[in-house]
């Protein structure tokens, strides 16, 4: 099963944690839509939870948006 979208990992608290992990799909993927955001404490967590292996596990960051003033 491949599930398409990313995931907010600051939501990923230890029951959403154990209902993630029930899910049967390869990959996992987080947004980080903000670089500026210090993101890295939430994503240590989820390593630490062995909900996959950290190469199952992937980061995309939405680049060179164009907003329209107005």
């Amino acid at each position: 099963m491949e599930f398409n979208g990313g995931l907010d990992v600051r939501f990923m608290n230890e029951k959403v944690i154990e209902k993630v992990r029930q899910i049967k799909i390869k990959d996992h993927h987080f947004a980080w839509d903000d670089p500026k955001e210090d993101l890295q404490p939430y994503f240590k967590r989820l390593v630490e939870a062995k909900i996959k292996s950290p190469d199952r596990i992937g980061v995309y960051v939405l680049t060179n948006i164009c907003r329209q003033p107005g």
